[in-house]
């Protein structure tokens, strides 16, 4: 059995009420990965809040995954409560292992796993 298109994530806010983090690591093609976050902007819109900030971690096709890519990125908002199951209709898993790391090298084993297929 291969990877299966997916969206995971960790949500997890500061101690002020405007900052909410979302790690997020889409599994699909690009295009459908593409629509996936536009829908996720739009949804905050309608909400009016606001995407404050969104840093790429880091986005690669997956090997032996029939031409699936892979993006990891988190998402700064003001909107404490975006609907994932509005923004992707497969399987959304909650996945602790995109709880925050300390700096940039501490994503490189779940980078290295989801780029092998291993997710």
């Amino acid at each position: 059995m291969g990877i299966e298109r997916q969206l995971r994530y960790f949500k997890y806010s500061t101690s002020s009420e405007e900052e909410h983090f979302y790690n997020l690591l889409m599994i699909n093609t690009p295009e459908e990965i593409k629509k996936i976050k536009g829908r996720i902007r739009s949804q905050v819109v309608q909400r009016h809040k606001m995407i404050i900030e969104e840093r790429k971690i880091d986005s690669q096709p997956i090997k032996r995954s029939g031409g699936l890519h892979f993006l990891l990125v988190t998402i700064l908002s003001s909107d404490p409560n975006i609907n994932l199951s509005r923004a992707y209709g497969g399987r959304i898993i909650r996945d602790r292992e995109l709880s925050p790391k300390k700096d940039s090298s501490g994503w490189s084993y779940l980078i290295d796993k989801v780029a092998r297929g291993a997710i």
